[in-house]
C-alpha cells in the first residue's frame, strides 16, 4: 500500500549544493579546474565522499546504491545509459513521470531531472531550494532531501 509518510526533519546544517554541469573537457593546461556554476547563496562545501550511499524514500524503504541508476514510476535508462539501479516508486497520483531522475555517484552522490513533468529539486538542511534542471547534474549533500514531483527521498553516505 502507498502510505504518506512526512520526510524526517533534517539536520541544521547550512546549506551546501552545488551545481555540476557534468565533466569539463579536457584541458591543456592542468591548472585549477573548475567545478562549475555555484547558485549564488550557497556554500560550495568540501564534498562527502562515498563508494556506497543509502536512498531513504518517503515510505520508509531503504536501499544502498553504488552507481549509476534512474527512479520513477517505471524507469528505464535511455539506450548506452549506464544503469545499475533502477528505483520503482508507486505513484497512484502520478505526479512522477516514468523516468523521473538519475542518479550516480562520483565519490559524492548527484541527481539529474530527465525532464520529468513535475520536476525535481534538492532541499537543502537549512531549507534552500535548488531546483534540479533537466540534464544538469546537482551534488546532493548528505541528510539533504532531493524532491521528485510529490514524492521525496533522502541520501547518505554508507558508514
Amino acid at each position: 500500500a502507498d502510505h504518506a509518510v512526512t520526510p524526517r526533519p533534517l539536520p541544521a546544517e547550512p546549506a551546501v549544493v552545488t551545481r555540476h554541469p557534468g565533466p569539463a573537457p579536457a584541458s591543456p593546461d592542468p591548472g585549477p579546474v573548475d567545478p562549475g556554476p555555484v547558485n549564488p547563496g550557497l556554500v560550495n562545501p568540501e564534498q562527502v565522499t562515498a563508494d556506497t550511499w543509502v536512498v531513504r524514500l518517503d515510505s520508509g524503504e531503504e536501499m544502498s546504491v553504488s552507481g549509476p541508476g534512474h527512479i520513477g514510476r517505471r524507469p528505464h535508462p535511455r539506450d548506452g545509459e549506464p544503469c545499475e539501479h533502477l528505483v520503482t516508486i508507486s505513484d497512484p497520483g502520478r505526479s512522477l513521470s516514468r523516468t523521473h531522475a538519475m542518479f550516480g555517484l562520483d565519490g559524492g552522490f548527484w541527481v539529474e531531472d530527465c525532464g520529468s513533468a513535475n520536476g525535481t529539486s534538492v532541499v537543502a538542511g537549512d531549507g534552500t531550494v535548488l531546483p534540479v534542471e533537466p540534464g544538469e547534474r546537482v551534488h546532493v549533500p548528505p541528510g539533504a532531501t532531493i524532491r521528485l514531483g510529490d514524492r521525496t527521498l533522502t541520501v547518505r553516505p554508507l558508514r
